[in-house]
């Protein structure tokens, strides 16, 4: 054998298990699970979080002494500014037919807000369309007002569908806007408008932080010592990555290439929570992106899921992952889905509604139900008008 065949042969071997060794790296065993494909995208690296509070005259009454409104507003900037994953800058701002920035400490802020409060009205759709409109993946808008809700246009419906607009538009242009809605109650010892009546007894107010779902998930989760009165979150159909997890190695072969499930090698198995024999199916999904409450998303009366198929269990493995349990007694091809549709606007809401003349004698906000509505509506008028969903294909 001439050395340059030999040459050629053992580079031919050397080649074979290289080429051997990437691919038995494609075709080894498969994780544990079937993940989704969807990947989100991070948010920037740099965050800037505005705080805005409305300085209408209406607003003095809140300032006034050491209330509570303080001490929540302090609260929040103290919480936001020391966690540099939600904002590198926290700005401060006065808000009406125009933005005054502050450019001194948080503390000053709160004290000279009641000499800032002058605005002789509120044009409440005007400002908050103003504050949507710079709201980004970097950018993230804190409203503080007490919300109460006129129209110069007749009644509280004709103004709750000018709301519903302003909101329509404003998704349509950025369909990674998110709202979320705080009630909360603080001392006032000013002039409740409209009306200029003096007033000496607890109002509510309202934060409403606008953003996208990373951002605002972060900030639904700051750890405030004051109970808010409620809370109301709304975002765009978000697709969840997950995964689904084998209960057994020998249900190995019931998975396709493709993450759907063959239902012909779809095994029995005995139901971990109630003990009975059926067809079940371990669920691991990520929701680091959805807004809503941990007590909201345990549960299960809040999703709905194909006919046929039940959820059994939900858990949260982690802050973000939650686990399903679902299972039926006889699955056949097609498509299970499973979805967490929007529910009714909340009792709270309908209870903070005020629509008489003069000072509410409770925690009441005048026409702030429509208010609120008109939000709701933007959201739940969209085709996909669903939290999220989870689709799983069977063969």
């Amino acid at each position: 054998m001439s050395k340059s065949y030999f040459t050629i042969v053992i580079v031919l071997f050397l080649l074979s298990l290289f080429l051997f060794a990437k691919c038995d790296g494609c075709v080894g065993p498969k994780p544990v699970g079937i993940p989704s494909v969807i990947e989100e995208p991070e948010n920037s690296a740099y965050q800037t979080v505005n705080m805005y509070i409305e300085s209408s005259g209406s607003m003095v009454g809140y300032f006034n002494g050491n209330s509570q409104i303080k001490e929540i507003l302090k609260q929040y900037y103290d919480r936001i500014s020391e966690d540099k994953s939600i904002s590198d800058t926290v700005t401060l701002n006065f808000i009406n037919q125009s933005v005054e920035e502050y450019k001194n400490d948080i503390n000053s802020y709160l004290a000279v807000a009641a000499s800032k409060c002058t605005a002789s009205y509120t044009k409440l759709d005007e400002i908050l369309s103003n504050v949507m409109a710079n709201v980004s993946d970097s950018t993230t808008n804190i409203l503080i007002s007490d919300y109460c809700f006129t129209s110069n246009n007749g009644s509280f419906q004709t103004a709750e569908s000018g709301i519903t607009r302003i909101f329509t538009e404003s998704i349509s242009k950025n369909t990674n806007l998110s709202v979320s809605i705080f009630k909360y109650i603080s001392d006032f010892k000013g002039k409740y408008f409209p009306g200029g009546i003096k007033c000496n007894q607890p109002r509510p107010f309202y934060i409403w932080i606008f953003g996208n779902k990373k951002q605002l998930k972060k900030l639904t989760c700051l750890k405030i010592k004051n109970a808010n009165c409620g809370m109301l979150s709304l975002q765009s159909h978000t697709d969840v990555p997950f995964s689904i997890i084998r209960r057994n190695t020998d249900s190995a072969r019931m998975f396709d290439t493709d993450g759907s499930i063959k239902v012909e090698e779809w095994n029995k198995d005995r139901n971990p929570v109630r003990g009975d024999v059926s067809y079940s199916l371990l669920i691991e999904a990520d929701m680091s992106n959805i807004i809503l409450s941990n007590e909201e998303l345990l549960n299960s009366g809040n999703y709905s899921i194909s006919e046929g198929y039940e959820i059994v269990d939900i858990s949260n493995k982690t802050e973000s992952i939650y686990d399903f349990i679902i299972s039926t007694r006889k699955p056949s091809p097609g498509e299970i889905t499973l979805s967490y549709e929007i529910p009714e606007l909340p009792e709270w809401v309908v209870k903070s509604n005020y629509e008489g003349s003069g000072i509410p004698s409770d925690s009441t906000t005048l026409g702030v139900k429509y208010l609120i509505e008109g939000v709701y509506d933007a959201y739940n008028n969209r085709r996909d008008n669903n939290y999220f969903t989870i689709d799983i294909n069977l063969k």
